[in-house]
């Protein structure tokens, strides 16, 4: 009976070791790639706290009545709605008058052009002989 040992020779054991090693570096990256996509999840699914508001953002949430800091109307007189309410609007006619008050004193006519009253004042004057 021969029993054949093999000898194992010193670059097979180096090679040996360099597959070992090279295995553990990719357990390793696999490791932290796990890490890393366990982290972005986390992330995905719940919000950092710096990034809440510390006030509700939607505005369908927000009862009628509730004030908004940021509103000009919630400190005065102007009126409650989007950018564009209480400008005058594009068809009405500009007069001298203030619309903000009522009544007949303040009823008037718009002012006439200076052309206009030029003319007028042309046709009052008695013409020079």
């Amino acid at each position: 009976e021969v029993v054949e040992e093999r000898v194992e020779r010193p670059f097979e054991k180096i090679e040996r070791e360099r597959e070992r090693e090279k295995e553990r570096e990719r357990e390793r990256e696999r490791d932290r790639d796990r890490e890393r996509e366990e982290v972005r999840e986390r992330d995905r699914r719940k919000p950092r706290r710096e990034e809440i508001a510390p006030y509700s953002k939607n505005k369908r949430g927000r009862k009628e009545d509730e004030m908004d800091p940021m509103d000009p109307s919630a400190y005065s007189d102007a009126p409650r709605g989007n950018w564009s309410t209480g400008l005058p609007k594009r068809n009405e006619a500009k007069t001298g008058a203030d619309t903000t008050a009522a009544g007949p004193l303040f009823q008037q006519r718009p002012y006439p052009s200076p052309g206009a009253v030029l003319r007028a004042n042309a046709a009052n004057q008695i013409p020079k002989e």
